[in-house]
């Protein structure tokens, strides 16, 4: 994997004042989006390539800070969604894609609002498979 830009996702959470909690930087939205971002070698302690966003409430603010991020640190977008697609920070990104995920459905996006849209039937998908596991575990007798 190519090293990814440390001082440019660095700056981005120092821009959000994002702390550490538990290993992860913690971020929080004013529009309630909340997600950790685990970022091995981010502190300068070995290569930075890439990092991992755990979110639990997504939001348009959220969303603004993965794409920052992704294009701070000239990073692909990998989300764990169906459908699956690969989403590029920059179109530059294409040429170095390794070959498995060449293969896969490839968009560039080039703001924020543009990641929001691809992101959200896989989204809504989840939510409907979370209500629909939540609501049979409601009515399940003891």
């Amino acid at each position: 994997m190519a090293p990814a830009d440390r001082d440019g996702v660095r700056a981005i959470l120092d821009t959000i004042k994002a702390p550490i909690v538990y290993g992860a930087y913690s971020i929080d939205t004013e529009d309630l989006g909340h997600a950790s971002l685990y970022a091995q070698g981010l502190d300068g302690n070995g290569d930075f390539t890439n990092c991992a966003f755990i979110t639990h409430g997504l939001s348009p603010q959220l969303l603004t800070i993965v794409f920052d991020v992704a294009q701070a640190g000239d990073m692909i977008i990998v989300p764990a969604m169906e459908p699956f697609a690969v989403i590029l920070s920059s179109e530059g990104q294409r040429a170095h894609l390794p070959e498995d995920l060449a293969k896969e459905t490839i968009v560039l996006c080039t703001s924020a609002s543009q990641l929001e849209a691809l992101v959200q039937e896989g989204y809504d998908g989840w939510l409907r498979y979370r209500d629909q596991v939540i609501g049979d575990a409601q009515t399940r007798p003891n």
